[in-house]
């Protein structure tokens, strides 16, 4: 956000800025599984933002090793935003009475739309990945 404010913009910083997000999120998935913040049920929303954001990492690698270049949609921004808000509130929930079901509701709609980003990847690239390889 500041770097696009204060006009900062670079092919390093837009190559990190997704790296940094994704790490930050599946440390925090990693960290809350091993620390049993997670219940049982919580880990299938754990798995799939793991598994999607493993799939859109190794999608943008390929295409991108072929210059195709696959572009950050605003729902996708919007899943960043929402699964990290769910994590902080995962993180709270033990300070805060009755916060833990809103953020565990929150991890699974951050999930949902996880999926849901992950499909329309999947969807919009799907004639690089069908066709002869060039």
């Amino acid at each position: 956000f500041l770097a696009r404010r204060m006009n900062l913009n670079s092919a390093l910083g837009k190559m990190l800025d997704p790296i940094a997000d994704k790490l930050l999120v599946g440390a925090l998935i990693v960290t809350f599984a091993f620390t049993r913040d997670f219940s049982g049920w919580d880990l299938i929303p754990a798995i799939a933002i793991l598994m999607r954001e493993i799939f859109v990492a190794g999608l943008r690698e390929y295409l991108g090793n072929r210059a195709i270049e696959v572009p950050v949609t605003f729902l996708a921004k919007w899943k960043t935003t929402t699964q990290l808000v769910a994590l902080a509130m995962i993180m709270a929930a033990p300070m805060l009475l009755g916060l833990g079901f809103i953020a565990h509701l929150f991890l699974w709609i951050a999930a949902g739309l996880t999926v849901w980003t992950g499909w329309e990847y999947l969807r919009s690239t799907w004639p690089y990945l069908s066709g002869p390889e060039i």
